[in-house]
């Protein structure tokens, strides 16, 4: 993972969700940019939080660490706490942050997906030839991979064939993908496999293109788990 510093002003904005901590916290806040100064000499956030947790408030001149998505990267900041509002409103103000560092992840995150989403895989045979439509369990797909769990298992190298019926964002779904791993799992009294399969050499960049905006979507709805201030 690579990182960098940034201008604050290039990358934060309003409605943008942030990962808020202090050192003395246990727990991560999670709230929503409000309101940015017109001069950029602070920032407002509403929360997401208990009453109970909101009354305890922050010294003014604390230090908040923060944390903020961004496209393939996660944007941190520190900045210190000014004020806050009374109940019922929970919002917080501080300095805007005028330099964030932006960590980046890799090229194509992966994004794990519901379960029951929809995948049917035909694997090869004995003879190369693919077999029948079967239906699977996903695991997680990105940009350029997938990973999904087989009562049967792939020969590394080999070509499959995937289809998620409704992907959201995207639609309809289809590619060929490569093989990369293959691993054995024990599950209760019986083994699975889970197999990776590499998809970047058989779609088109307009494909990945629309893939990759559909999953960085995706991802944004599951930003409240935490992304690790």
């Amino acid at each position: 993972m690579t990182s960098e510093n940034v201008n604050g002003a290039d990358v934060l904005a309003l409605q943008q969700i942030v990962h808020l901590n202090t050192a003395d916290w246990k727990r991560r806040v999670v709230g929503t940019i409000c309101e940015i100064g017109e001069r950029l000499d602070f920032m407002a956030v509403d929360l997401e939080m208990d009453d109970s947790e909101y009354i305890r408030g922050l010294e003014p001149g604390q230090t908040l660490y923060g944390a903020a998505q961004g496209n393939n990267c996660v944007y941190r900041f520190t900045a210190k706490f000014r004020s806050s509002t009374a109940l019922p409103e929970k919002r917080w103000y501080f300095d805007f942050p005028s330099q964030v560092q932006r960590q980046q992840m890799r090229q194509f995150v992966r994004v794990q997906v519901p379960q029951e989403m929809g995948l049917k895989v035909r694997l090869p045979n004995g003879f190369g030839n693919l077999r029948s439509s079967k239906e699977m369990t996903i695991c997680d797909i990105s940009g350029n991979g997938i990973c999904f769990a087989s009562e049967q298992e792939a020969p590394i190298g080999s070509h499959i064939s995937v289809c998620i019926d409704d992907l959201p964002g995207y639609g309809s779904f289809s590619a060929t993908a490569t093989v990369r791993r293959c691993t054995q799992i024990r599950f209760l009294n019986h083994y699975i496999y889970h197999i990776g399969a590499h998809m970047e050499n058989h779609i088109s960049e307009k494909q990945q293109d629309k893939l990759v905006r559909a999953l960085f979507q995706l991802q944004q709805k599951y930003l409240k788990k935490g992304i690790g201030v």
